[in-house]
């Protein structure tokens, strides 16, 4: 299943991948999803979270929102641009430029805010830092993922 609050992405990306027949899902993610069957194993959020706009109190809530999707023991993954120590400074001058198009939404991101609310969520929380790239997985299977 494919879940974008863009009805123009979901119809590109469903032609991308015809050969797996998706579903499509039209949705915002700060929202309260459509369905609470939690029937997903896992959750793929890829370059999602820096174009939500807010800071992560708001963002947050699309942790809470996908949990309610997930399978008990599900997992949640993705990644995010972030400014970061290990940030370039062009990494950063590109976040400024993207933020004040509104592309991106991470003037006021910190990778501690993003730890905090998948800890919220999840009991189990791993992170890691790519450059301007932050890598995330959360479960609450406390064995692992």
């Amino acid at each position: 299943d494919l879940m974008d609050l863009s009805l123009a992405c979901l119809q590109r990306s469903r032609k991308r991948l015809s050969k797996y027949s998706p579903k499509i899902i039209r949705h915002n993610i700060l929202e309260t999803p459509l369905e609470d069957d939690k029937h997903y194993d896992s959750i793929g959020i890829n370059y999602v979270m820096h174009c939500v706009a807010g800071d992560y109190k708001v963002k947050g809530i699309a942790f809470t929102n996908l949990k309610k999707l997930l399978k008990n023991n599900g997992v949640l993954f993705g990644a995010c641009v972030l400014p970061t120590e290990k940030s370039s400074h062009l990494a950063k001058f590109f976040m400024a430029v993207l933020d004040k198009l509104g592309i991106f939404n991470t003037s006021g991101d910190k990778v501690e805010d993003l730890v905090l609310v998948l800890e919220k969520n999840f009991d189990n929380v791993t992170v890691e830092i790519k450059s301007s790239v932050v890598l995330f997985v959360a479960s609450d299977n406390k064995e692992g993922y």
